[in-house]
């Protein structure tokens, strides 16, 4: 049996581009869900190698670059892990840039690793936010709120 337990860095290592379908609800983790999750995140993993909890993947197509897979399962949790890593690669002067946007859609349309098929509003947001804030460190709140796609859903 091959390990299945993976960090970060091997999940979102460049090689695959995480599609959440539109049959996944929208992103809804409230207050108290991450504040259980920062706080086993930060402080448990410190200590001990820590479970977060399955994700379920489906192998959905493949360009030429990267797998493609569908999340089945686990969206809230991968999606919490990507803005984890937004946020760390700011702080971090872009380290993970290749985490967030590969070097072949930064020359291209600047799809980001883990993207939305939920509404194509979501979609916009997701990849604004990745290259905008994560990446070029835009992150003046009134530039998101003159995007086209905010409140627009």
């Amino acid at each position: 049996m091959h390990n299945l337990l993976k960090t970060v860095k091997t999940l979102f290592d460049g090689s695959k581009k995480f599609k959440i379908p539109e049959y996944q609800r929208p992103y809804a983790w409230g207050e108290k869900q991450l504040e259980d999750f920062f706080y086993d995140f930060f402080y448990q993993s410190i200590e001990q190698k820590y479970f977060y909890g399955t994700i379920l993947l489906n192998e959905s197509s493949s360009d030429e670059d990267f797998d493609v897979l569908d999340i089945v399962d686990g969206q809230q949790r991968l999606t919490t892990l990507f803005l984890i890593l937004g946020y760390i690669n700011i702080k971090c002067s872009g380290v993970y840039d290749d985490y967030i946007i590969s070097k072949q859609e930064r020359e291209d349309d600047y799809e980001p690793h883990l993207q939305y098929a939920i509404r194509e509003s979501t979609l916009y947001f997701l990849s604004d936010l990745s290259r905008k804030v994560f990446i070029e460190g835009e992150t003046e709140v009134t530039d998101i709120k003159l995007s086209n796609w905010y409140f627009a859903e």
